[in-house]
């Protein structure tokens, strides 16, 4: 992907009233020069803020708005592979205007939709901008901070963005498994071993039923004597009635007044055979009366015993069905709570196996898997490598090389075994130096982007002569593509740039070409 930088126009923004710089009129090396504060630093801020909103410094956006002004104006050509783009950017004390290729935009987010492949500001401003916040202090940086960064711009962090999705996903199936209580499976379990005891048991329904059989048949027997003592008693009743008949015929015949003629006739020997059956008569009626009181007796017993045998049937019925409708509702139960605990096993089969795959995702995509081979056997060489290019010319006496242990903990060290921290301020400058111009190297190798222009601000403060005349020389045969612009206020190097701009004044520019 190539990005090209070809004209800023600013008005009203940072110390420029009125400025149109045009990037495709200057060679391959210009110099910026110019005293402090005086404006040099304001073209890439421009450049910067026009594309992205943003500044390159740590400041309020506020002050972007030229003193006296109402409002700063960023006007920049560029194209990103060929396509042309013309963005307009205009900032008010508390409103902001965006245009792009004359078409009015509500927000940044939009500016950035509507723009095809347009980097990352931090992306782009490493590889146009080098300063020296894009030096790393090696002296501060160590470790973790170093290896993040490095890990951020070989693209590592979608590995991380792989795991929070992942892990998003199965929060979102674990959610609802969760929501059942972590001891309701022991808890289920639990209460069918206790309804296991509280169940009814067949032998003790058995024994009941063989109770109930028992007094049912006792019953029936019971109740056959009673039929036949009451058929007795009719029986013995009825015989009483007979012979309470004959003794009333007896009577009628041996009456006076009844048939005296009769009578008269009846020998005195017959009228006493007459008395004699009428008095056996009444004595058997006697005996039968006396059998029907004590069958009665008997019936009463009988009766008694069988209301208290319809009490224990009714008594054994009623046990039995309550221990059968027990044992129903506790086999239900069981019925049901063996559905849940078998169904609770499974959700336990299946958060066992999400937390599998999850751990097994973790396993690749934290920092002891995937990334370490990446950035064992992709960054690191790359970056050891441009590094030792870049150091052979401004450092040759010393080879640096980034390396990683095992907690993935990224050291600086040098082939000679030197301490960085022994070295003198000039000779980590130049070591700095060269570490930002890799890791700008890195980015652009990572991300595929080409910017055309280069701007390089200050980077020659703590260089000595001759270190400044090889810095020069490199860049401009490893970046003899870009144009590349150097921020400086040290009038001395001017003879070694092909293009000179001159800040005489706040926000205004003299200069030369082909110098």
């Amino acid at each position: 992907m190539k990005l090209e930088i070809k004209r800023l126009i600013l008005k009203d923004f940072l110390c420029y009233k009125d400025l149109d710089f045009d990037f495709q009129k200057y060679n391959n090396l210009t110099l910026i020069c110019g005293k402090n504060g005086c404006g040099k630093s304001g073209i890439p801020e421009g450049v910067v803020y026009a594309i992205y909103g943003k500044m390159l410094r740590d400041m309020p956006l506020k002050e972007v708005i030229r003193d006296g002004a109402t409002k700063a104006v960023c006007e920049i050509y560029f194209s990103i592979d060929n396509t042309d783009y013309h963005l307009i950017r205009e900032r008010y004390k508390g409103k902001y205007l965006f245009q792009l290729n004359d078409v009015t935009m509500n927000s940044q987010e939009q500016i950035e939709y509507a723009i095809k492949n347009l980097p990352d500001k931090e992306v782009f401003q490493r590889c146009f901008y080098f300063g020296t916040s894009a030096i790393p202090p090696l002296t501060t940086l160590y470790q973790y901070e170093l290896k993040d960064k490095l890990c951020k711009f070989a693209k590592l962090e979608w590995l991380n963005g792989c795991l929070e999705t992942l892990r998003e996903a199965l929060n979102k199936k674990l959610i609802p498994l969760t929501k059942i209580k972590e001891n309701q499976l022991v808890y289920l379990i639990n209460q069918n071993s206790s309804m296991t005891e509280e169940n009814p048991k067949d032998e003790d329904i058995d024994k009941i039923k063989k109770t109930a059989d028992i007094d049912k048949n006792t019953l029936k027997q019971e109740t056959a004597k009673l039929e036949q003592v009451k058929k007795e008693i009719d029986e013995y009743r009825g015989k009483v009635y007979e012979l309470s008949k004959e003794i009333n015929r007896t009577e009628t015949l041996l009456k006076n007044d009844s048939c005296p003629l009769c009578l008269q006739a009846i020998p005195n020997v017959l009228k006493a055979e007459l008395i004699s059956v009428k008095e056996s008569n009444s004595k058997e009626i006697d005996n039968w009366k006396n059998y029907i009181v004590e069958k009665n007796k008997v019936q009463e017993q009988i009766q008694l015993y069988i209301k208290y045998l319809n009490t224990l049937v009714e008594s054994n019925t009623n046990s039995l069905t309550k221990l059968t409708t027990i044992k129903q509702y506790i086999c239900k139960r069981k019925d049901n709570n063996d559905k849940d605990i078998q169904h609770l096993k499974e959700i336990q089969q299946k958060l066992l196996k999400l937390l599998q795959r999850f751990k097994l995702w973790e396993d690749l995509f934290n920092w002891k898997g995937i990334p370490t081979r990446i950035f064992k056997e992709f960054v690191l060489p790359f970056i050891n490598n441009r590094l030792l290019f870049y150091t052979s010319s401004l450092f040759p006496d010393y080879k640096p090389e980034l390396k990683i242990n095992i907690k993935g903990e990224v050291s600086f060290v040098l082939d000679n075994h030197r301490d960085f921290k022994a070295l003198s301020t000039g000779e980590k400058h130049k070591i700095n130096i060269c570490l930002g111009l890799t890791i700008r190297d890195f980015i652009e190798s990572s991300y595929g982007l080409e910017v055309n222009s280069m701007f390089f601000d200050e980077v020659f403060d703590g260089l000595d002569k001759e270190s400044v005349e090889i810095f020069i020389k490199n860049i401009q045969t490893d970046f003899q593509d870009r144009k590349i612009f150097a921020i400086t206020h040290r009038e001395e190097l001017k003879p070694y740039f092909q293009d000179i701009i001159d800040i005489k004044e706040k926000g205004k520019l003299y200069g030369n070409t082909a110098n």
